[in-house]
């Protein structure tokens, strides 16, 4: 049985989103640049630095890991039992 949406590792959450948002952020990015130097009448060649594209993917997955700890941790000091209680 697959696990439930909140019991999914972050790590290849964030790996499939980071995976579909870089390559369509490209995409977009180098239309919108396209049609802003056009109408500035410069030239149209955008370029995507590859370090800085490695390091945003790592910073994304480092930070959704941080964020899963963190969420981990916190979740962990409550008590189930005061969670579930009707008042």
């Amino acid at each position: 049985m697959p696990p439930c949406p909140e019991q999914m590792p972050s790590s290849p959450s964030a790996t499939v989103m980071v995976g579909f948002a870089a390559p369509v952020g490209i995409v977009v990015g180098r239309w919108a640049w396209s049609i802003f130097a056009t109408e500035l009448r410069v030239v149209d060649q955008p370029v995507v630095p590859a370090p800085a594209l490695v390091g945003a993917v790592f910073a994304a997955l480092v930070l959704a890991g941080v964020a899963a700890v963190a969420t981990g941790q916190w979740f962990g000091r409550r008590s189930t039992a005061a969670a579930l209680r009707v008042e």
